[in-house]
């Protein structure tokens, strides 16, 4: 049996992308549409995988592929016999070769391994197809009157009848390295678009007698292709709703399995439940009973049992600890470690800080560099004041410390166990434990009338 080798189409320029960015490089849920299929191919265990590109989207693309790839230039956007051409010097001659786009990030491995499965029970040429109810532009497939295929056809170069066939060639085919080189020499660009076509395949097998296999797509999502920011938009929908179907196949509740995104990987425990509208990135995992409201993002973070995110909070590059309560609206940054059973409520912003179990932040709040003990208060208006224009200082706060609201904290700065900071207060300098500590103005009292007079005489020299 011959060796499996894989060459992956991608040196189209995507004009219609109206971007600078080489179109396979696009993302489809947080990973470049080529990386996605090379991910594909990869897991078909194939003895090489090739990447057609063009010289200068090379290197940027080579960028978010393994370093194991090779890569084929292509000049000149010729067509896809063309790009094959290229890299066909570069396969093992006594390899089976099979050929996918770097614009198609839907494909399944099971549907690829129907392929391999159709060439190894003796198919000289396999190729995948969809059936659609709106072929539009796209290619059609020709089979005689015993069903097997003889020809692909450009819709640019159909007959109406060709049109009125429902059936399409998805491009993605299966030969040995020595028939694609036999077809590519006989491949013109006879045709409205003066181009090299790879679906051209499919008549020169049949006429020289070859053994065609066209195995038409169960989910015929998987053929979809991007060439221009709606396709794109499109792409995304479906990846997006096959991982909200997955995880709900898995256990975890979904209210709105359509307007959930994930760019990237979630691990979960039991009975984890995720409102509306939550966008996840990056890994983020999350134990049990772990409730995510409205409009949450999470991006790299870990999220122990029982924990309860309310509506429109952010939470990045953190640890979340069991039964904790978070937001609504609140922001925990990078290096966050949010303390068993801690509260921190709306508009609470917490970075490169710890907050130990039990400890309250409950409102408008600016927590930065600090270290927080158990069961401490933290009154609404509180900022830890960590940067002084070229340096970062920690403040420390122990076990039962109550700050009181609107209250400043320069760092460094040290406050004892079950020290007590009186609302509107500066703090400078360290609190022992058991310290009250009151720094503000004293309040002065005067009557209505003569601040009133005061005011007047104020004026009047103004």
């Amino acid at each position: 049996m011959n060796s499996l080798e894989v060459v992956v189409l991608a040196a189209g320029k995507g004009r219609r992308m109206h971007s600078s960015l080489p179109k396979v490089m696009h993302e489809i849920a947080g990973v470049p549409m080529i990386r996605r299929v090379v991910d594909v191919a990869a897991e078909l265990s194939p003895a090489h995988i090739h990447v057609v590109t063009s010289p200068d989207q090379k290197d940027s693309v080579a960028a978010c592929l393994p370093a194991s790839c090779r890569f084929s230039l292509q000049d000149k956007p010729l067509g896809t016999a063309a790009a094959l051409q290229v890299a066909l010097p570069h396969v093992s001659p006594s390899s089976d070769l099979l050929v996918l786009y770097g614009d198609m990030p839907l494909l399944r491995p099971t549907s690829l391994t129907r392929l391999l499965e159709a060439r190894k029970a003796g198919a000289d040429l396999a190729i995948l197809t969809a059936i659609l109810d709106d072929p539009s532009a796209y290619g059609r497939v020709i089979r005689d009157d015993k069903g097997m295929p003889v020809e692909s056809v450009e819709a640019a170069d159909a007959t109406p009848e060709e049109l009125a066939v429902r059936e399409i060639h998805t491009g993605v085919c299966i030969a040995s390295r020595a028939d694609f080189a036999d077809w590519l020499e006989q491949i013109d660009c006879d045709n409205k678009q003066a181009e090299f076509y790879l679906t051209d395949t499919v008549a020169l097998a049949a006429a020289s007698g070859k053994h065609l296999e066209a195995l038409v797509l169960a989910d015929a999502s998987e053929h979809q292709g991007v060439n221009d920011r709606v396709q794109l938009a499109q792409a995304e929908a479906e990846q997006q709703r096959r991982f909200a179907y997955q995880l709900l196949a898995a256990g975890v509740g979904i209210s709105a399995p359509d307007h959930l995104t994930l760019r990237g990987e979630l691990t979960f425990g039991a009975d984890c439940r995720i409102d509306t509208g939550v966008v996840l990135t990056g890994p983020v995992q999350c134990g049990n009973r772990v409730q995510i409201g409205p409009y949450v993002v999470l991006r790299d973070c870990r999220i122990e049992d029982d924990v309860v995110i309310e509506p429109f909070s952010y939470i990045e590059g953190c640890r979340v600890r069991r039964s904790a309560r978070i937001g609504p609206y609140a922001r925990l940054r990078s290096g966050a470690d949010i303390g068993e059973g801690v509260e921190v409520g709306n508009f609470v912003e917490v970075t490169r800080s710890t907050l130990g179990k039990g400890s309250r932040a409950k409102h408008l709040a600016y927590i930065g560099d600090a270290r927080i003990g158990l069961n401490c208060n933290i009154g609404a208006g509180l900022v830890t004041c960590n940067f002084d224009g070229e340096t970062k200082s920690t403040t420390h706060l122990g076990d039962g410390v109550f700050v009181g609201s609107n209250s400043t904290l320069v760092a460094p700065l040290k406050v004892g166990d079950d020290a007590y900071v009186a609302a509107g207060s500066v703090i400078s300098d360290d609190i022992e434990p058991g310290e009250a500590a009151v720094s503000r103005a004293r309040q002065r009292n005067l009557r209505a009338g003569l601040l009133k007079n005061a005011m007047r005489k104020k004026n009047q020299k103004d």
